[in-house]
Formats: C-alpha cells, structure tokens, sequence
C-alpha cells in the first residue's frame, strides 16, 4: 500500500527536539524517523516555541486590511487559514484566490513548457473562464496572476 506522506523538519538542541516530540508529536499516528545531525559549528540556535510565530504579521495583517474603505476590496490567498482573524472587521467585500474551486480565483488545466512558464485556465466568479500563457517560469507566478487578476476585476469585466 502506497500512504502519502509528510516530511517536518525539526532544529534546534537536542533537548528541545525530544521535548517537541514527545510533548506535541506523540500524540499523532506516525512513524518518527531519527535523522539528528548535529551541528556542531552553529552556538546560537535557539528554539521557537512560540505557539503562532505568524501572531505579529497577522495583527498587522489585520491593521492593514481595517484601513481598506467601504468601497474598496481585500484580496487575500484562499489558503489561509482563519481568514476570519483578519477579515471579521471588514465592511468591505473580500475576494479569494487559491488552487481550487473553494476560492473566487482559481487555475485548472495547468500545463508547464519546456522552460517552466505555465499556461492554465483561470476560473472566477460565475465561472467565468479564460486561458493564460505566462512568460515566466513556476507556480508562485500562478499565484501573483490570480491576484492580478482579481484586481483587474476591480476596474474591468474580464
């Protein structure tokens, strides 16, 4: 049987490791694989235990989007997780983008060219459709279309 699986990486002294896994990952289903290196030159790696290292950026996150008008638009990644934390004092309407169909904007057909550039077709809302050729390479510029995009709907039918 093929099970799909999840690689996590863990740094930091070997005291924090055992910690982390007998403290958080212990109680999942799950075979640990031990590959410690140690890293013998490196004297200031300290560990991260904070419980949402993203906790600065979201409130900031959300500061910005409070600034956004009645009138005007957030456009935020479909992928995040608790897009509520940032959009629950909105009055302004928000539009999604992310890889399927649970966001406003999304791709399908997603084909690469020798050189990486992707061609897809992009979804929005109403399942409106168009096919879009980039001229660069990776899937990170997928995503910067899709935001693009979604602007552009702002000012223009597409």
């Amino acid at each position: 049987m093929i099970v799909k699986m999840k690689f996590l990486s863990i740094s930091g002294p070997r005291t924090d490791i055992d910690r982390v896994c007998e403290k958080y990952l212990s109680k999942y289903e799950m075979q640990l694989e031990n590959a410690v290196t140690e890293l013998k030159t490196t004297d200031n790696l300290l560990p991260f235990i904070e419980v949402n290292p993203y906790k600065d950026a979201l409130a900031k996150a959300e500061q910005f989007a409070e600034l956004l008008p009645e009138n005007g638009c957030l456009i935020i990644n479909g992928q995040i997780e608790n897009p509520d934390e940032i959009t629950h004092n909105l009055k302004c309407p928000v539009v999604t983008f992310g890889p399927d169909d649970n966001s406003d904007y999304h791709p399908a057909d997603i084909h690469y060219n020798s050189l990486g550039c992707p061609t897809f077709t992009l979804y929005g809302p109403g399942n409106r459709e168009r096919q879009f050729t980039l001229q660069v390479p990776g899937e990170h510029n997928i995503y910067n279309a899709k935001a693009d995009v979604a602007l552009c709907r702002l000012r223009v039918e597409f």
